[in-house]
Parts: C-alpha cells; structure tokens; sequence
C-alpha cells in the first residue's frame, strides 16, 4: 500500500496492525487486543471488496487516525456514541482531507461519509471558536482541526519537511 504519501505514521500504523475480515462490523473499525499489544483493523469482507485501492488507503488512514487520536478513550463514557462517532468522523475525515493529501473527489462514497456539508445544514451557523465545546464533548468546528494538527505533527512529525 502506498500510505507513506500521507504519512509514515499511517504506514507503520498498517505495519503493526492485523487486518480482520468481519460480518460484524457494517464497514470498519479500529480496536486494540484485549493486552494492547496491536491493532486489529476490522473490514467487513463486502464493503473492502468494493473499496476501490485509494478508498483503502483512505479508510486504513481514517482509522489510524481515530487510534492516533484517542478518540476510544476520549469517548468511552459518551452517553451518546452515535452522534459522538459522526463528529469524530467529520474530524478525522476533515484532517486527512486538509492535512494529509487526501482529496474527496477520489473517494468512491464520498457523499456518504461524514463531512461538515454531510452532517450539518448548509443554514446552521457552526461557530469557528471555542462555544463549540460543551462539558468537554467537542463538536466539529475549524479550530478543531487545527487543534488536531498542531498535536499531531508534534508528536510524530510533518513527513512533508521531515521535521518532527
């Protein structure tokens, strides 16, 4: 696979992972094993048979990010996981879009993923500050992703300069 044009990150991600081919899960999801030794990338067989092969750079970078991210900790205790699950989705596909090269138009679904147009109506006022946040749960908004960004690359480092 060709993740290294995003991101080492996203590479190594892949490298130390085990892909797990599943009925259980409608499309796919990341989780660690039960000693945290690696992650399990779970696909359901159908919807990675269709995946074009930029769709599955795109999907195992999507999932990378929610485990680079902490959103499995940062969320466990959210009452609501679906609503929670899309906003974290808008994030992390909004981060790979901005950030990692990405571009949506190459994405075969794409209209079906979440996105600030997909999840939002194009009248509702989303604010691009802080009143976004309430108890701690974020809901998407621009400074997010910059947020995101700034951490992210000073953890692991800009693959486009070589900084870290």
């Amino acid at each position: 696979l060709d993740l290294e044009c995003h991101h080492s990150v996203f590479y190594k991600m892949w490298q130390m992972g085990k892909p797990v081919l599943s009925d259980l899960v409608p499309t796919a999801c990341v989780q660690f094993d039960k000693g945290g030794d690696f992650v399990m990338f779970h696909f359901n067989p159908e919807f990675w048979e269709k995946c074009t092969h930029y769709d599955k750079l795109f999907v195992i970078a999507h999932e990378s990010l929610h485990v680079l991210l902490d959103h499995g900790v940062r969320t466990k205790d959210n009452s609501n996981k679906e609503v929670c699950n899309v906003m974290l989705d808008v994030v992390v596909n909004h981060l790979l879009i901005n950030n990692f090269g990405f571009e949506r138009e190459k994405i075969s679904n794409s209209e079906k993923l979440c996105w600030i147009d997909t999840v939002f109506d194009s009248d509702m006022n989303v604010p691009e500050d802080e009143s976004c946040s309430t108890r701690g749960a974020w809901v998407y908004a621009p400074w997010t992703c910059r947020c995101y960004r700034r951490w992210f690359f000073s953890a692991f480092g800009d693959c486009q300069s070589g900084r870290r």
